[in-house]
C-alpha cells in the first residue's frame, strides 16, 4: 500500500473533522449502505463517524457510531464525500 495515499486520506479526514459527510459502506456483494455522518475523531490509524440523528430515527437498528481505518477507504470498502457548501470532496483511492 502506498503510504502517500494513506497520508492523503488521513489529511482529508483530519481537515474535515466535525464536518458533515456522506458515508457509503460496502456491505458485501452488490450491497451498499449510504448514511449522513459527522466526522467525530481522527487518529493515526482509524477515524470515527457519528451517524446523523435523522438517519437513526428513520432506522433505529442503525448504530450511532462507526470506526474505520484509512485502509478501508484505500481499498474502497468505505467512501466519504465531504459536503462543504457547494464543494464536494470525495475521498477514495
Amino acid at each position: 500500500m502506498d503510504k502517500m495515499e494513506i497520508d492523503r486520506i488521513r489529511n482529508a479526514v483530519i481537515n474535515n473533522l466535525k464536518n458533515e459527510a456522506t458515508l457509503t459502506v460496502q456491505k458485501g456483494r452488490n450491497k451498499k449502505v449510504t448514511l449522513p455522518v459527522t466526522i467525530e475523531s481522527a487518529h493515526s490509524n482509524v477515524f470515527t463517524v457519528k451517524v446523523d440523528e435523522a438517519a437513526v430515527k428513520e432506522s433505529p437498528s442503525t448504530p450511532r457510531r462507526f470506526s474505520f481505518t484509512y485502509i478501508d477507504v484505500l481499498t474502497n470498502s468505505v467512501e466519504l464525500i465531504f459536503d462543504e457548501s457547494d464543494i464536494k470532496e470525495t475521498v477514495e483511492a
